[in-house]
């Protein structure tokens, strides 16, 4: 039997849950490393009502790179 793949969005009690893959790379701006983006709008259902989200997580290029 397949692995059902994970959801991307949960909610668990009063919190939302969010899981990406973690994928560094240097942003276009070359000033940090984004190692998680839901690139623009991403959305999921909730209590019959569309929820949207945008997020990105990133490591400034300094710290990064140990500089």
């Amino acid at each position: 039997m397949a692995n059902k793949p994970k959801q991307k969005f949960e909610i668990v009690g009063d919190e939302i849950v969010v899981r990406y893959k973690l994928a560094p790379y240097l942003s276009k701006s070359e000033k940090s490393y984004v190692i998680g983006t839901s690139h623009g709008r991403d959305t999921f259902p909730w209590e019959g009502k569309n929820v949207h989200i945008n997020f990105n997580a990133y490591v400034m290029k300094e710290e990064w790179e140990g500089k």
